[in-house]
């Protein structure tokens, strides 16, 4: 029965995605035939649904994402009466089984509302109504109350209030000469923040406002610094900020890579290794809409608007990991003799200054660690533990395990995730950048501390171990011992613990019997644990 539904789902997806992509003009087919496959689909996700639900459960991971694609085809066959109905029941069951604060039940709830045409029908919650408080006052904000001494590496992004880090994102446009160059009324600026603010998930311990207003920070204070200004225009530095500001705005709490290996609606939205990065620029671009009450821009003529927008775009996407290469290569040529720095800075092509940037704001996402010691162990342990819940979904859900996430209730592993990262990633980079501009060698010599703070033989010393990690209680799959290759018994365990083993010697009529258990394959270079898809 569950492997029926598995394959049902997988044969949904597929007419889900020729519909979608008839409808695109992918492939050929007109409106008729779209329709017909969306109806299939929703057939198939129904069958799906029946068979996961008497051979899982209704609260199983599996059953609730059959529930999501039948409520996402009815929504799109304008069935609104079944729509409300499947969205409803996926909003009570996500509530029952992740709780109400979780990203996937809160993006579930705005499609319910957005259905039921923004009623409450008693949906709203804490994080609402401080989120429309604000909203509703944007005229009480000011960078009047915040001055620009008071925004620096030293500024702790945990200790500050929420009024204040409205208004010193402000002072932050303010002091780059954005607001007054593009006259951009403090109202509708203010809306701007307020509503990336909300953006931003409580619940993540990793990916939240705080993440976002460091980010800001230190972007501000990189293309403020004597060394980068000249090679930036108001367009640029406007374009930095807003890009730092709404970068990871709704973020999940787990990478592209999970997005994808769970057909999420919003990998099926965006059918690319960086989901996540596009989904953020999607969201940016929207608040940035002409007529829309966060437009920034309202007063910039078409061809700043156009160039301004286009470099959003490109340094949204240049916080994807998978750009992290290719980020760092430009860095190091444009310090090299030749590049930038034996170059009159009004004379470098807008190519020049849009990687000068794109480094600035890649460099500023991963800037937690480059902070001074208390803040940089907070940021690391932060980000463990989201690394660590989406291992945790991994495994419950029967996912294919994220290597680099494995295990970090255990020191050593946790020392080992952080060294990779300081060394084979934030190292690099900052490296880079200090080259090209020295004044960050402050921060570049910060990441090389954190590093030489880890000490192997005194690991439960180590500042930034974070001790409140516990693994679950699950067993995992095994190869028995026998004899030879024909002894050998695959076991497969279902994730969530009290379900019977299914013991093979094959899987779909092909014999596994001789097949190695070796992970990984023979080859596989040291440190390939880092996948594109990496936070």
């Amino acid at each position: 029965t569950e492997g029926e539904g598995r394959l049902a789902f997988v044969e949904g997806i597929i007419r889900f995605c020729e519909g979608n992509a008839m409808r695109s003009g992918h492939i050929k087919g007109d409106e008729e035939s779209a329709v017909r496959r969306h109806e299939e689909a929703s057939g198939l996700f129904l069958a799906a649904h029946r068979c996961w639900c008497e051979g899982y459960g209704e609260d199983h991971p599996d059953t609730i994402k059959s529930v999501t694609m039948v409520a996402v085809l009815n929504a799109m066959l304008k069935r609104n009466d079944q729509a409300i109905e499947w969205t409803r029941r996926e909003y009570h069951l996500r509530v029952k089984v992740w709780g109400e604060r979780h990203p996937r039940t809160q993006k579930c709830r705005a499609g319910l509302r957005a259905l039921l045409g923004d009623e409450d029908e008693g949906l709203s919650g804490e994080f609402d109504k401080i989120s429309l408080q604000e909203l509703a006052e944007p005229d009480k904000y000011t960078e009047d109350n915040v001055s620009a001494s008071d925004i620096t590496w030293d500024t702790d992004p945990f200790a500050m209030e929420e009024k204040w880090s409205i208004e010193s994102v402000m002072r932050m446009f303010s002091e780059a000469g954005v607001s007054q160059h593009y006259n951009i009324p403090r109202i509708t600026l203010a809306k701007l923040i307020i509503t990336a603010k909300a953006g931003y998930v409580a619940s993540n311990t990793f990916h939240n406002w705080r993440h976002a207003w460091s980010v800001t920070m230190a972007s501000y204070i990189m293309i403020q610094s004597p060394s980068v200004l000249p090679f930036l225009g108001p367009r640029e530095k406007l374009a930095v900020l807003v890009a730092t500001l709404c970068h990871d705005i709704t973020h999940p709490g787990v990478n592209s890579d999970f997005l994808i290996k769970t057909a999420d609606p919003m990998a099926l939205k965006f059918p690319t290794p960086n989901c996540l990065e596009l989904h953020h620029l999607d969201l940016t671009l929207q608040m940035l809409s002409p007529g829309c009450d966060t437009d920034i821009l309202l007063n910039c003529d078409d061809t700043d608007r156009s160039y301004i927008v286009a470099l959003i775009r490109d340094l949204i996407l240049a916080t994807d990991m998978g750009q992290h290469k290719h980020i760092v290569t430009c860095l190091t040529k444009l310090a090299e003799p030749g590049g930038i720095t034996d170059t009159d800075p009004s004379q470098v092509s807008d190519e020049t200054r849009r990687q000068i940037v794109q480094g600035i704001v890649h460099a500023s996402d991963l800037s937690g660690q480059a902070l001074p010691p208390a803040i940089a162990c907070q940021f690391g342990k932060r980000v463990l533990e989201e690394f660590h819940t989406q291992h945790e979904r991994e495994v419950r859900e029967n996912l294919v395990e994220s290597s680099f996430m494995k295990d970090l209730h255990l020191p050593l592993a946790q020392a080992k995730t952080q060294l990779g990262f300081l060394h084979y990633v934030a190292g690099p980079l900052w490296s880079a950048i200090s080259r090209l501009f020295p004044e960050f060698t402050p921060q570049y010599q910060n990441i090389l501390n954190r590093a030489h703070e880890i000490d192997f033989d005194n690991i439960n010393e180590w500042g930034a171990l974070h001790g409140g990690l516990v693994a679950m209680n699950r067993r995992r799959s095994s190869v028995l011992k026998g004899e030879g290759p024909n002894d050998t018994t695959f076991i497969r365990i279902r994730s969530e613990g009290a379900r019977n083993c299914e013991s093979s010697t094959s899987i779909n009529g092909r014999d596994i019997s001789g097949a190695s258990s070796s992970f990984p394959p023979a080859g596989t270079p040291k440190g390939a644990s880092w996948d594109s898809h990496g936070s």
